[in-house]
């Protein structure tokens, strides 16, 4: 396959892979709202595939979602999904798989792992930021109200996330070396 295939190819895989993971919840929801594996997901495509890779799985994750099908969490979709409350959440995903994917171009060991897990927490708090934002200004509510309830919870979570699926893109990239010219990285 050439490399433009392959290209096409993981970009649906990737909107089918960060489908999947958001629809298994975690065993430790609290607060009345499902935790998943959908900022893993985000991550790890970003930090595997590279940015533009990233942003196409992400968009057409985000497209499947506002068409209807059941692929954001808790088996929802629709459009009304993208412009409800939540909504900036899911739109912070792409700039979440943009920062992964850029930190995948440092090539210095320190430097690499440094840079993975920063651009990755960047994009995760930026993320939260635009969901918190969306959230707030669509219900009325304070932004640090918004910040306390939607945000503080799952932070820890979702960093968490950012280090492991780093890690695991960073084992995958070293055994599967093809990646790097499919992907020019």
């Amino acid at each position: 396959m050439q490399p433009r295939t392959f290209q096409i190819t993981f970009t649906a895989l990737f909107a089918a892979v960060i489908s999947a993971l958001t629809l298994i919840p975690l065993p430790f929801s609290f607060l009345g709202v499902p935790m998943t594996l959908q900022t893993f997901a985000i991550a790890f495509c970003g930090f595997l595939v590279g940015w533009k890779v990233g942003l196409g799985s992400v968009s057409l994750y985000l497209l499947l979602g506002s068409f209807g099908l059941p692929v954001f969490s808790g088996f929802q979709g629709g459009f009304q999904k993208l412009i409800g409350p939540t909504g900036g959440f899911l739109y912070g995903f792409l700039p979440l798989v943009f920062l992964c994917g850029l930190a995948v171009r440092f090539r210095r060991p320190i430097l690499h792992w440094i840079g993975g897990i920063l651009f990755g927490i960047a994009g995760v708090l930026l993320c939260h930021f635009l969901g918190v934002l969306q959230l707030s200004l669509i219900n009325g509510i304070p932004f640090w109200s918004a910040v306390a309830g939607a945000s503080l919870p799952f932070l820890p979570k979702d960093l968490l996330s950012i280090v492991a699926a780093f890690a695991l893109a960073r084992l995958l990239r070293r055994r599967l070396p093809f990646l790097r010219q499919i992907f020019k990285y």
